[in-house]
């Protein structure tokens, strides 16, 4: 059924509908291809799950809000390495060697959550605390004679 480049065709309910109007398709549908929205408007699903099978990416200065929760505006990974001896744990661009995250980004409200690789150090509690906004935030660990062992630390920022 060929109906032109103005009509679409909803096979499941075989309801033809123009183009310009709202369309409302009930049951199970398939895209085979590329769906794309465009303006400002806006898509919602039902309660059933929703599943992402692709790389999933939310534009600069969008957010991305669970529930009635606090909007997340960015998530940021990386690690922060630091060398032996170092008399503070700080993790900024000139102390330690700081992958994946910018620190020129970091507020003050970030929650910064950091996991050790060495064992040593992961079977005590670490954690980031003294955010010095777009320059550093300090790792701290309850065993302060572990401060001063070379550790590569994952570091999860999350920004709201």
């Amino acid at each position: 059924e060929h109906l032109g480049e103005q009509h679409l065709l909803a096979e499941r309910h075989r309801h033809v509908l123009d183009r310009h109007r709202a369309i409302s398709l009930n049951g199970a549908t398939t895209l085979i291809a590329n769906f794309g929205q465009t303006g400002a408007t806006t898509f919602s699903t039902g309660t059933g799950a929703v599943t992402l099978n692709g790389n999933t990416s939310i534009p600069n200065g969008k957010t991305f809000t669970v529930g009635t929760g606090t909007a997340l505006t960015a998530i940021e990974l990386g690690t922060c390495t630091l060398a032996a001896g170092a008399p503070t744990q700080t993790c900024s661009a000139t102390l330690g060697s700081v992958t994946g995250i910018t620190i020129a980004n970091l507020l003050l409200t970030d929650s910064i959550t950091v996991t050790a690789h060495d064992a040593q150090i992961a079977s005590v509690a670490c954690f980031a605390d003294t955010i010095t906004a777009a320059t550093s935030f300090r790792i701290n660990c309850t065993d302060k004679s572990l401060n001063t062992l070379a550790n590569i630390f994952n570091v999860l920022v999350v920004r709201r």
